[in-house]
Order: structure tokens, then sequence, then C-alpha cells
């Protein structure tokens, strides 16, 4: 009688112990979870961050904007099957040194074939000595080919850690060229390497140095000394410094501005106007020395 009690009482202690470990088992996945899920949240506002980082500069460009990328996976259930991407808690082991559940020996009998690929055992059609528990009994090998992937061949699924830090390590890696595309951009096609100012002052004294080799044509080309020198020192004075200035201001919103500046970028119209006039001056003051006249 007191032997079947102690039975009894120890088969409650192991059943009680294997409740707690559940509990706790099943406290450390949900655990885990938010965890993962937090992360996995994590990476899906960077995701969305950076495509629309990408459709800024795919727009600036003139280009296609992409899609914008599908939303990752929201908290899983807590009855998910093992090949959704939360699999649930394994079952609680049993603790040391209490005695293990009773064993069925009609569940171990009779022949299991187990399916293993053809290089494990040296050839197709070779044989295991397995029989359920004793040694002696031959099993033919598969010699189906297994894929190499645990979750493709019906396996463990994937571990979410490691996918979601391999995740990670694409996004960086994303936004590590998306940052070299954002430098590439903003660089103007003309004169990429320099300074804004010294682009503009660049381009204002180009134009400049046109204008005056259009003034010395003007006075100097036999086809123009018909026209009286009032019209010529008009169009030298005012018109060609005008054309000149819109001209570089032109030049330099086409080609000296970057695409993503949404307000074009400076251009410093004061200061082109004063070099396109002054400069103007000068090369009129160079033409009438070399006329060898005084001035007008």
């Amino acid at each position: 009688m007191s032997s079947g009690f102690d039975e009894y009482a120890a088969l409650a202690r192991h059943l009680h112990d294997l409740h707690r470990t559940g509990q706790a088992g099943t406290a450390q996945h949900t655990t885990r979870t938010q965890r993962l899920t937090g992360y996995a949240d994590q990476l899906g506002h960077r995701l969305y961050a950076q495509w629309q980082r990408l459709a800024a500069i795919a727009q600036a460009a003139g280009e296609q904007v992409p899609a914008a990328p599908p939303p990752i996976a929201a908290t899983p259930a807590a009855d998910s099957a093992p090949g959704q991407p939360w699999p649930p808690p394994p079952p609680p082991p049993g603790r040391a040194g209490l005695p293990p559940p009773p064993r069925r020996p009609e569940l171990a009998t009779g022949e299991q074939r187990i399916p293993l690929p053809a290089g494990a055992a040296g050839a197709s059609g070779a044989m295991l000595p397995y029989d359920g528990g004793s040694a002696g009994a031959g099993i033919p090998v598969s010699a189906a080919p297994v894929s190499g992937d645990p979750a493709a061949a019906g396996g463990f699924p994937p571990d979410p850690e490691q996918e979601l830090e391999a995740a990670r390590r694409q996004l960086d890696e994303a936004d590590a060229a998306a940052y070299e595309a954002e430098q590439a951009a903003a660089r103007p096609p003309l004169l990429p390497g320099w300074s804004p100012l010294s682009r503009a002052v660049a381009v204002y004294l180009a134009f400049a140095g046109a204008v005056a080799v259009l003034q010395f044509t003007f006075f100097l080309n036999p086809l123009t000394l018909g026209v009286d020198y009032g019209t010529k020192w008009i169009w030298s004075c005012t018109g060609f410094p005008t054309m000149g200035f819109f001209a570089a201001y032109f030049v330099i919103s086409k080609w000296g501005t970057s695409r993503l500046e949404t307000d074009g970028g400076p251009r410093f119209p004061k200061l082109g106007f004063i070099l396109s006039f002054v400069g103007a001056a000068v090369s009129m003051v160079l033409l009438l020395v070399f006329l060898q006249v005084g001035p007008f």
C-alpha cells in the first residue's frame, strides 16, 4: 500500500516539476518573442526610412520611384506552428534526479526505416543496424537526395535571431550605399569638387571673358564698320554684359547646383551682376588703350 502511495507521490512531484518547467519555458519564450518582435519593428522602421531616402534621390534624379517595402510580420500568435516565423517553445525536459516517465515497450518494437543521404552510408542501398533498440537488423538507406537546408527539407525552422541579424547586416550595407548615392547626387555636374561660391565666380568670369571677346570683335570686325560708335558703346556697355550675366546665371542653375536642393542652390546673382559689368568696363578700357583713343 505504501509502495503505491510513494509511486503516486513521486509521479505527482514529477508532474508538478514539469508544470513549473513548462511555465518557465513559456515565460522565456514570451520574453524572447517580445524582444525579437521589437527588433523586427526597429528594422522595419529603418527599412522604411531607407526607402524614403531612395525615393527622394530617384525623384530628384528624374528616375522612377521604387515601390515601398512590405511591412515586417507582426507579433506572432501564441500557438504558431513550427513553419511560421516564430516557432513555439520546445517541450520542457525532465529535471535531473527525477525518474523518467514509464516507457511503453510496444511503441519501440518493430523495424523503423530512417531516410539518410546516400553519402552518409557510403553508397545507395547500404544497411544500418537499427531495430528500435537492439542491433543486428539491417535497414535500407534511402538514396533520395536530401537538401542541405533543414527548413527546406522539412526539418527545424530557421532561427529568428539569425535571420534578423542577417537582415540588420544587409540594412547596414544598404545604408552605406544610400549614403554614397546621396553624396554623388549632391555633387553638381559642373565643377563637382568646387565650392558653390568658387563655381559661381568661375562661371561669371568665364562669361565676362566671352563678353570681352565679343566687344573686341564688335569694334574691330570689318563687317561692323558701318555701325556708328554710339550703338557700339551701348551694346558693349549694357547689352553684351546683360546677356553674359543671364547666360552665366542659366548655366549655374542648370549644371552648377545639386539636384537634391529644392530651392535650386545658391547662384549669387548680385555678385554675378557686379562681375559681369565690371568685366565689361575693364574690357572697354583695354579696348580704348588698344585703339589709342581717349575715353569716350
